[in-house]
């Protein structure tokens, strides 16, 4: 009889708990707390980890799930409202807001939030030391097959092999921003991961990739170069600039919920700082207070 008490309040309690857990996730999120599954530019996942991470510190009833994928499948799920909420590499086109708009009636909102450096990565056994970004150009448009037409250092005749992620921005920057056709010497892998395992064994090949992958604090790919790419600008002055590609945040939630809180999170103080130290230039400039005391006298 005693048994019988015991099991059957065992299983009240797990009823009592299993409807609290439905209603749970059926309750819309807020800012704070909830469940969310947001898609983000796999190579942007250095940064975003750690932003995932310190956000779950400061709100813990919040859990976000996130799916790293190419950025032309983020917008994808954006646009079929698989998701709500998703971390790419540019703002979304005119025509692309107007489907959300039309199709599902959400607010639309997008956030700049950071802007990251496009760099050229080699082998480390490889000698080249510096690509230029009309070098890069030449390549794609099959102007340079040999890399003795840029470095009489290799001393045998291979071919220059470029290396993206396919579907990816930084893809798209070459290809679409660049205005450059359907490239010769070229190679599109899956992943950030596939292309960095593919240039530490191949010398001949150049990968191109974001910055924050490798400007972060400590050597993670010691098997690699980072050759940081400069665009030249007209003019007399014959100047260079970095390529940088901007990174957004997109959130088309029917009501303010986790996605609004985690990207306000992003686009804040202490957001903005983890950008920073992952390598990025932060959309806001960083504020340092420093305190001025007076002097102790001996």
């Amino acid at each position: 009889m005693k048994n019988s008490i015991i099991m059957a309040g065992f299983f009240l309690v797990m009823a009592i708990t299993g409807c609290s857990d439905k209603e749970q996730d059926n309750k819309p999120s807020s800012p704070t707390m909830g469940n969310l599954v947001i898609g983000i530019d796999e190579s942007l996942r250095p940064v975003t980890d750690p932003e995932l991470s310190t956000f779950s510190v400061f709100y813990p009833n919040s859990h976000i799930k996130p799916l790293y994928l190419p950025e032309k499948e983020v917008v994808e799920k954006l646009l079929s409202n698989e998701i709500q909420v998703g971390i790419i590499c540019r703002d979304l086109y005119d025509e692309e807001a107007e489907v959300i708009k039309t199709n599902y009636q959400h607010t639309l909102q997008t956030f700049k939030l950071a802007e990251d450096e496009i760099v050229a990565v080699a082998s480390s056994s490889s000698p080249v030391n510096k690509i230029s970004y009309n070098d890069i150009k030449k390549i794609l448009a099959g102007e340079i097959t040999d890399w003795r037409q840029i470095d009489p250092t290799f001393n045998e005749k291979l071919p220059v092999v470029v290396v993206m992620t396919a579907s990816s921005s930084v893809n798209r920057y070459f290809y679409q921003i660049n205005g450059l056709s359907v490239p010769i010497q070229s190679y599109a892998l899956g992943t950030t991961d596939e292309v960095i395992d593919y240039v530490k064994n191949n010398v001949a090949a150049i990968g191109i990739l974001g910055g924050s992958w490798f400007y972060q604090k400590g050597n993670k790919y010691p098997d690699l170069k980072v050759l940081p790419l400069k665009k030249e600008n007209p003019g007399a002055d014959n100047s260079t600039e970095a390529l940088y590609r901007e990174v957004y945040g997109i959130t088309h939630e029917p009501l303010t919920g986790l996605g609004t809180g985690f990207i306000s999170f992003l686009a804040g103080q202490k957001g903005q700082l983890i950008l920073e130290k992952a390598g990025m230039t932060p959309y806001k400039p960083i504020k340092r207070e420093i305190k001025l005391i007076k002097s102790f006298q001996y």
